[in-house]
């Protein structure tokens, strides 16, 4: 455990989160006996846990022998944290070949709560002035290409009550601050295959998106090309971009859709 006061310590939590790590380093199963004896914890205790876990799939009780494994939600949990940690290494060739063709400044990035996480940025191989962007960095969803691409396939009460007590934030001009409105966006981009930040996020700035969709899945990651709003028009208009885009995304998904599938495997054996 790293070095949080104890007072912050919410200790069912914790006792539960010990639990897992205790399941995780037995791959024959635990009974509840012998959990309550690592654990120190009263039958009763341990019981309340592991039904708790077992109802959300994170354990799950052998019928015949009584004993508690790791559940699928536990393993898919290990999955995301395995993905996230090889989408850069996925990616990043296959976006310097983006970068390259385009020659424009190319983004990796992910969906939490509202806000888009920068993941990767390729520098355009052209001038460019001032762009906001930097790895590591949080903007809102609602007025990021990246962020609609993925946004667009929440449903939309899910899209209204993320954004119930979180206002719509204004950082130019065009940036959508209507629910209604940012809803008809989100139904463009689902039906075009393509998110358009037009100079929403940034004044004279224009970007492109699109999801990374591995196994039909809602999309977690999105990629995008963004440039000078007059460089970005051109691309359009030669309906270059958005199918570069989609090229690049799709060899992402299968690498990623790959590596999921031999992970899967993987851990099947164990």
């Amino acid at each position: 455990m790293g070095q949080i006061e104890s007072r912050y310590i919410i200790q069912s939590v914790s006792r539960a989160l010990d639990l897992l790590n205790l399941l995780g380093g037995n791959e024959a199963g635990m009974s509840l006996t012998e959990i309550c004896q690592c654990l120190s914890l009263r039958p009763a205790s341990a019981f309340k846990l592991l039904a708790t876990l077992e109802a959300h799939d994170y354990v799950q009780k052998n019928p015949h022998g009584g004993r508690y494994f790791m559940g699928v939600a536990s393993v898919q949990l290990g999955l995301t944290v395995l993905r996230a940690n090889n989408i850069r290494e996925i990616a990043v060739p296959i976006l310097k070949k983006l970068r390259d063709d385009c020659k424009e400044t190319v983004h990796l990035a992910s969906l939490t709560g509202t806000r888009v996480i920068y993941l990767e940025r390729l520098d355009s191989l052209m001038p460019v002035g001032y762009l906001h962007s930097h790895v590591g960095m949080a903007a809102p969803a609602h007025c990021t290409a990246l962020g609609k691409a993925i946004m667009a396939f929440w449903p939309s009460d899910e899209i209204r009550r993320a954004y119930a007590h979180t206002p719509l934030v204004r950082l130019t001009p065009k940036t959508i601050t209507d629910i209604k409105k940012l809803l008809a966006e989100l139904d463009r981009t689902r039906k075009r295959g393509y998110a358009v930040d037009n100079e929403e996020a940034q004044l004279t700035v224009k970007c492109l998106a699109v999801p990374l969709q591995v196994n039909l899945a809602r999309p977690t990651w999105s990629i995008s090309v963004t440039g000078p709003a007059e460089r970005i028009d051109r691309l359009i208009a030669k309906n270059q971009l958005a199918s570069m885009l989609k090229m690049a995304a799709k060899e992402i998904s299968d690498r990623i859709a790959v590596v999921s599938r031999e992970t899967a495997a993987e851990v099947s054996d164990c």
